[in-house]
């Protein structure tokens, strides 16, 4: 009897959620302790007349409104990016499964052929997944690389159900297919890593902006 062992892979991404949301706060309530001890400690150097407190409420307006915008469009765009990466993580699950199918596929024609037709629909069902449904509309060398395998896919179980490839050729000829989807499944990770790191280069790049804004409205009021 011929064994395969498999290696299921599976995305272990961190929820990033919980963590956006409190340093989102804690960079607005920091931001705004700083700007109403500014607010103080301009208002007790101008106290001249009504029009100098009408301009320092005013500057402070525009510096919160400006602290809140910076935080808002932050976690606007780590919160993107994180639920991307949360289907990236379904889609790395899923495309491992295919390595597994095949490789189930291939043995159940040489072992068991009446089993195979469940198998081949369980494949089908594994590529038309909704978590591949955004191939289907954006372009991209990952997409490329998506319907490529599929169609290769396609073409060996064509060539397999019509008896093309014989029993005993099996093993030899789906080797090339595994190595399509292990190239697959390989992207997928990359991409999925790529987001990750965009999420980290937009919390560092926040941070600084921020400073940079505290020194701003410091020097302003």
């Amino acid at each position: 009897m011929y064994i395969v062992t498999v290696k299921a892979d599976f995305a272990l991404l961190p929820p990033l959620m919980p963590k956006l949301m409190f340093h989102a706060q804690l960079r607005i309530r920091t931001l705004v302790g700083l700007a109403l001890n500014y607010t103080v400690a301009s208002a007790n150097r101008n106290n001249a007349g009504v029009m100098n407190k009408f301009s320092i409420v005013t500057r402070i307006g525009i510096a919160l409104s400006a602290m809140v915008g910076l935080t808002i469009l932050t976690l606007l765009a780590s919160y993107w990016l994180s639920e991307k990466a949360d289907h990236d993580a379904l889609a790395i699950n899923v495309a491992g499964s295919l390595r597994y199918q095949a490789y189930q596929y291939s043995w159940h024609i040489m072992h068991s052929p009446e089993k195979a037709e469940a198998v081949a629909q369980a494949l089908s069902e594994s590529w038309n997944h909704n978590v591949f449904n955004r191939f289907q509309h954006e372009q991209s060398a990952l997409t490329d690389l998506y319907r490529t395998t599929q169609e290769s896919w396609q073409n060996f179980q064509q060539r397999v159900d019509s008896g093309e490839i014989p029993a005993n050729r099996l093993m030899t000829e789906i080797e090339p297919q595994i190595d399509q989807i292990n190239a697959f499944v390989t992207a997928i990770q990359q991409d999925a890593e790529t987001r990750i790191r965009s999420i980290r280069s937009i919390q560092v790049l926040s941070l600084f902006a921020s400073i940079g804004l505290a020194f701003v409205i410091f020097y302003w009021l």
